[in-house]
């Protein structure tokens, strides 16, 4: 199967899209299912969880949460299988939610140093992997960074497009022997992942930011 890890709708702040043409964009792109995780926000849920049925696509519900450490310094996580939002805040309080509801635990983009996760050694001891391949990494050294870091403490790695708008779904996913939900689940667990992907143009951003000051709609 290939799922895209890493999703965001028009929900997220810097979000461009509609759940409905994300979850519609995986099908055009081949992909088998897809994550939904908006920014502290699951209110894209429903909607996609509506269209993915009908297409046949299978449909993670997760959440980027922000988390903030004991220092002040924050990060991001990337929840799976959750039941319900979980609201951000201090690293220790976030992880007992996610474990409460069964969840995976995935670091975002863990060194890419315009949105670092901070403290990752420390948290090692609570998370289940990290992202290994993120295509809206600026440098391929980050990614390289990241699956180094995660083979030396054999944590589990994904990939996913953090895509933004439509066009960009589908721009790495999460290869594995699986099926159904359960049976991702397992494969995440169990680390039997395959990254493909490739890194999104760096003009990507340019509508992100746009997005977070509203100049332009959602298309």
């Amino acid at each position: 199967m290939k799922i895209d890890l890493h999703v965001h709708t028009k929900y997220s702040r810097d979000g461009m899209s509609s759940p409905t043409k994300m979850v519609k964009a995986a099908k055009a792109k081949g992909l088998d299912g897809l994550a939904i995780t908006d920014h502290n926000t699951t209110r894209a849920w429903e909607e996609a969880l509506t269209v993915a049925r009908k297409l046949g696509l299978e449909l993670i519900l997760g959440e980027e949460i922000k988390v903030t450490h004991s220092d002040g310094k924050t990060g991001e996580i990337l929840a799976y299988f959750l039941q319900e939002e979980i609201p951000k805040g201090d690293f220790h309080r976030v992880m007992d939610r996610i474990k409460e509801q069964g969840a995976i635990a995935i670091v975002a983009h863990p060194f890419d140093p315009y949105r670092p996760f901070h403290n990752i050694e420390k948290a090692i001891r609570k998370i289940h992997g990290i992202e290994g391949f993120n295509s809206r990494s600026p440098f391929s050294s980050y990614n390289v960074q990241a699956k180094e870091f995660a083979h030396k403490h054999r944590l589990v790695t994904t990939a996913g497009s953090d895509a933004h708008t439509k066009w960009e779904v589908g721009n790495a996913w999460t290869e594995m022997e699986a099926e159904g939900l359960d049976g991702i689940r397992k494969a995440i667990l169990k680390g039997q992942t395959v990254l493909q992907g490739k890194k999104a143009n760096h003009l990507v951003h340019v509508f992100s930011t746009l997005a977070k000051t509203r100049l332009i709609g959602h298309f």
